[in-house]
């Protein structure tokens, strides 16, 4: 098979940073925009984030059949990028705007336009992520295929993470609500403009074959709940890495919600203090300017992170890697929470060093799922490529749902009290405390469990290279049966 160009995964790559747009609002802003712009309280918007998620119980499996069966002279999964890349701008805007309505409908309002947005996510990521399996069927090429697609998909971390709240404050001339619907006005139209990108440089190669005998809707139905199925009960090392992954999102969304919180009623600055990184300059005593800060830098570590996943995973296995991976981002986490409230680079560098080790496990369990679809072909005879990626963006997505959830009610029970009529509130020692274990100690607590989970895990280079060569033996008998 001929060997991905560094255009192509570039191009791959794309796909992310315009999911990545929309998708780090979501995780490191929207509880924040809940509870002090569209006003809500922590609680509803914790219990919001979890029913919402749920629903992708349902239409995740469903996606994957779907994608799974598509035919199309484009390929499979290719086309959805085109297909579904406006529905996702347009309810990213709707999910980020606020209607003048009474607290009832307001609440109704948020949870159906926050479906649309999550079922649009689920629509066009679950064909993007089974477009990685199928681009090469090279283990090593595929970990550099998702090195790329994560450092891409930092990039559009960094350009949310570091402009967001501007043009939330320029666009808005002081109205949070417009601001926010406007700067994902601005946000979508980048992430379009990345979908038709990835369309156009990618293109698919490794064999994924559609399932036969379907005719009628009930039949394709059936045929997809069987195939989710013979997921779950057969492949055992994709069950590893889907619930490792849950709990990396777990992370991702306790650490990504709280920062603003931290940043805003945490640290403490000193008047007059700045930080100076060369390129620009940030106020510590300006809120927005502190948290854009903490998330640019951090992200900054995360892409620095993706590239070293990259370089590395071309000389050492994966599951080498993730292990050390885990311990950095472990030990950072637990020394973050006893740095002085008074220490904002201290802690901004911890924030950054954990940003950096987290993004190296995220990295990798994409890499590891698309070893895990040859897996699953080689236990099942039945290849389910983009079934497979379904079934870990639904542990990726539940394990968002249950961390927003989580995030909300954490807050409401140390007793967050939201702004009044756009007046900060005084917060207790107790909330501030629940604040620091949500960027510290309680993701230190998942990655523990992830560590765990990685001594589990068996598929390592050489098993992968074994299980491919059966499976090229195993394609050639049946090539001669037909």
């Amino acid at each position: 098979m001929k060997k991905l160009g560094f255009r192509e995964k570039v191009g791959y790559g794309l796909g992310d940073t315009a999911s990545n747009i929309v998708f780090q609002v979501v995780l490191n802003f929207m509880m924040y925009f809940y509870t002090d712009v569209f006003g809500i309280t922590a609680a509803a918007a914790g219990t919001l984030m979890l029913v919402v998620r749920l629903f992708d119980m349902v239409t995740d499996p469903i996606m994957g059949g779907v994608a799974d069966r598509t035919q199309t002279r484009w390929g499979k999964y290719r086309p959805y990028l085109i297909w579904v890349a406006i529905p996702y701008g347009l309810f990213a805007i709707a999910a980020f705007t606020t209607p003048d309505w009474a607290e009832t409908n307001k609440l109704i309002y948020a949870y159906i336009s926050y479906a649309l947005l999550m079922t649009a996510y689920t629509a066009i990521n679950i064909p993007y992520g089974a477009l990685g399996g199928v681009m090469t069927n090279n283990p090593n090429e595929r970990g550099e295929l998702q090195g790329y697609r994560f450092t891409l998909a930092m990039v559009g971390s960094f350009i949310v993470n570091s402009s967001l709240l501007y043009l939330v404050a320029t666009l808005g001339r002081g109205n949070s609500q417009n601001g926010f619907q406007y700067a994902m006005a601005v946000l979508s139209l980048v992430a379009l403009v990345c979908f038709v990108l990835c369309f156009l440089l990618t293109k698919e190669r490794a064999p994924s074959e559609s399932p036969r005998n379907e005719h009628t809707l009930g039949d394709t139905f059936k045929g997809i709940l069987n195939d989710f199925a013979t997921l779950v009960r057969s492949n055992r090392q994709w069950a590893v890495i889907a619930v490792a992954t849950f709990f990396l999102l777990l992370i991702a969304v306790m650490r990504g919600g709280s920062t603003l919180y931290y940043t805003k009623y945490v640290l403490v600055c000193t008047e007059g203090a700045a930080i100076n990184l060369g390129f620009v300059k940030y106020d510590t005593c300006d809120v927005s300017e502190l948290g854009t800060a903490f998330l640019t830098i951090g992200t900054l570590g995360s892409i620095v992170g993706a590239i070293f996943t990259i370089m590395v995973t071309k000389v050492l296995c994966k599951t080498v890697i993730f292990k050390a991976a885990a311990i950095g981002f472990v030990l950072a986490s637990v020394v973050l929470y006893f740095v002085p409230n008074t220490h904002i680079l201290l802690a901004m560098l911890l924030n950054t060093i954990i940003g950096f080790f987290h993004i190296m496990m995220i990295s990798l369990v994409f890499a590891m799922i698309a070893d895990c679809v040859d897996w699953g072909e080689l236990v099942t005879k039945k290849r389910a490529t983009a079934m497979t990626f379904s079934g870990h963006l639904f542990a990726l997505k539940l394990g968002a749902a249950i961390g927003g959830s989580m995030l909300g009610w954490l807050l409401a029970l140390y007793g967050y009290q939201a702004p009044i009529a756009g007046i900060d509130q005084l917060q207790t020692s107790q909330a501030l405390d629940g604040i620091s274990l949500l960027m510290s100690l309680l993701p230190a607590g998942c990655g523990v469990v992830v560590f765990g989970l990685s001594w589990v895990y068996r598929l390592n280079s050489a098993t992968i290279r074994q299980v491919q060569e059966k499976l090229e033996e195993q394609r050639a008998k049946l090539d001669g049966i037909e």
